[in-house]
């Protein structure tokens, strides 16, 4: 710095009203330079900020509100309530109690009627009417886990696939 620096910066952080004397107390005055920053950017920036504020308190509150909807469904299909650090620990919960409320479902037993569960043919004998309607339905599940397992490994893939990764080294996006 120059020969006048300290005497004008001295008398710059007068002009401010800064309560540490210059260059008695360097460490104070650079707080209070600090603190002066800062208020003046709240200043100027307060509107934004008040709007980024707001919705951040918007969204503990919604999240709050998902984590209280997970915990009681835990509860309701007997899993052990959970903390969540992040939002895939609550994926990987609902993804538990959506297993547990299809098993219990597929556990229930409801009496195979005619008019719920129609055969489409008849063999003259209501016991092999009945047997071919079960291997039906059992049929019918077995599409069903089929069709789960596809939807799942089309998940996987989507995730794979939507999410590229560049690499600089070949100047080209994708794995």
């Amino acid at each position: 710095a120059g020969p006048g620096w300290d005497e004008a910066f001295g008398r710059y952080l007068r002009e401010l009203e800064c309560p540490a004397a210059w260059p008695a107390a360097p460490m104070a005055c650079v707080g209070f330079l600090l603190c002066e920053a800062i208020r003046c950017e709240y200043e100027d920036e307060e509107p934004r900020i008040r709007d980024e504020c707001e919705a951040a308190i918007r969204e503990r509150e919604e999240d709050a509100k998902r984590r209280d909807e997970v915990w009681a469904l835990c509860e309701a299909v007997g899993l052990e309530r959970a903390r969540f650090a992040d939002s895939d620990e609550a994926l990987l919960t609902l993804v538990s109690a959506a297993a547990r409320l299809r098993e219990a479902a597929e556990a229930e037993v409801r009496p195979l009627s005619d008019d719920r569960f129609p055969l489409g043919f008849t063999t003259g004998d209501a016991r092999a009417d009945e047997i071919a309607r079960l291997l039906r339905l059992l049929y019918l599940l077995d599409l069903r886990r089929l069709q789960d397992s596809v939807n799942d490994i089309l998940i996987q893939a989507q995730n794979f696939v939507a999410d590229p990764k560049t690499n600089t080294k070949l100047g080209k996006v994708g794995r």
